[in-house]
């Protein structure tokens, strides 16, 4: 089997059965992958609570489920 280096752009020639698995990222690389997810999380997040957003509290339940279990101290 012959190993390839992904970063650049690979032309795979028709007919020929490959591969592709992801490679080990550098600490720093993972570090930043792992940044940017977590920053376009809270994003995505923040779209979904916006600050105009109402309380919602237990009073406005119109049916409870019965498999939660509260957990309080």
């Amino acid at each position: 089997m012959e190993w390839q280096n992904l970063s650049t752009d690979y032309e795979i020639p028709c007919g020929v059965n490959s591969v592709v698995a992801p490679s080990e990222l550098a600490e720093q690389e993972w570090e930043e992958e792992r940044a940017s997810w977590a920053r376009f999380s809270l994003q995505m997040l923040s779209y979904a609570y916006g600050d105009d957003e109402p309380e919602y509290t237990t009073d406005r339940l119109i049916e409870e489920n019965p498999e939660y279990e509260e957990k309080r101290q």
